[in-house]
């Protein structure tokens, strides 16, 4: 069955009804009082997709300025930690 994830929330239960209860309490939860997760998730709702359509992509520029350097393409990273 295909089923459609439109929020974070529907991800997030769907996670909770596929794996063992511990796993996912480990994976869902966070440190103390759980401040910084209550706070990053306040941040991840207020994101807002906007689709651009219709839009005339033949001179797009990848390159970007980071910290002053012009990087070639753009990149992400993220934090990396092992369980």
């Amino acid at each position: 069955m295909h089923r459609k994830y439109y929020r974070v929330d529907d991800f997030r239960l769907a996670a909770q009804q596929r794996m063992p209860r511990v796993i996912f309490d480990y994976v869902d939860g966070a440190a103390g009082f759980e401040t910084s997760s209550h706070l990053n998730r306040e941040v991840i709702e207020q994101v807002r997709l906007l689709p651009r359509v219709l839009v005339d992509i033949r001179q797009r520029e990848l390159a970007k300025n980071f910290s002053g350097s012009n990087l070639g393409t753009a990149f992400r990273d993220s934090p990396h930690g092992y369980v």
